[in-house]
């Protein structure tokens, strides 16, 4: 009876285990699409300034 309860138990961290490491490179993905678009619109931000200024 001991057992099968560890197995069970050792069963259910395994899964917390993986859920938890699903959750964060879910976040990690979501994480680096944020910084793609942040990067995106900083590069564009600074075409956009270098074609205000006046060029000599």
């Amino acid at each position: 009876m001991i057992q099968i309860m560890h197995v069970t138990e050792l069963l259910a961290h395994q899964r917390l285990c993986r859920n938890l490491r699903q959750r964060a490179s879910q976040r990690k993905q979501i994480l680096n699409q944020e910084d793609l678009v942040v990067g995106n619109t900083i590069h564009f931000t600074r075409m956009r300034v270098s074609l205000k200024k006046p060029r000599f």
